[in-house]
């Protein structure tokens, strides 16, 4: 592979100079005008792929800074849902849990009245609640008898 060569303040720089040499009013031979027009056009080509490189390697380097500031930003979007989404569901427990503690203060106190009810009834109405529950007993007793009579047979 070629090495680039080292430029110096004393080196023209190919580059700027104009594409065609003066002319001393001699136009030589054809073989010469066909050297000087190639060598026009190759001094051209390299003008122009020398300056494509610099627009690719600047293009390049505003991709790269734009791939790079597009990648933080993603992260950070990310990282900020993340933590919203960490603190709804944090939210979500707690009112969850709050719910579920008032359903079962409701629930005892719902038992307390049931079993506070039973009990002053059972005192108030003694004969009449044992009457209640053997009759209830009875119900059931018969009802398991005929269920078993009829799917039995």
């Amino acid at each position: 592979m070629n090495k680039a060569l080292r430029r110096t303040p004393d080196t023209p720089d190919f580059d700027t100079y104009p594409s065609a040499p003066p002319d001393n009013g001699n136009n030589g031979s054809l073989l010469e005008q066909r050297a000087r027009q190639i060598g026009s056009v190759v001094g051209k080509a390299v003008v122009v792929a020398r300056q494509a490189q610099d627009k690719l390697k600047n293009v390049s380097g505003d991709v790269e800074k734009s791939v790079s500031d597009l990648a933080g930003t993603a992260k950070a979007k990310a990282n900020e849902l993340a933590e919203e989404i960490t603190a709804r569901a944090s939210d979500v427990q707690c009112v969850a849990q709050e719910k579920t503690a008032k359903l079962l203060d409701e629930i005892g106190y719902g038992m307390y009245r049931a079993r506070y009810r039973m009990n002053r009834l059972f005192r108030k109405y003694p004969i009449e609640v044992v009457l209640a529950a053997g009759v209830i007993g009875l119900v059931i007793g018969a009802a398991l008898r005929l269920g078993r009579s009829n799917h039995g047979a």
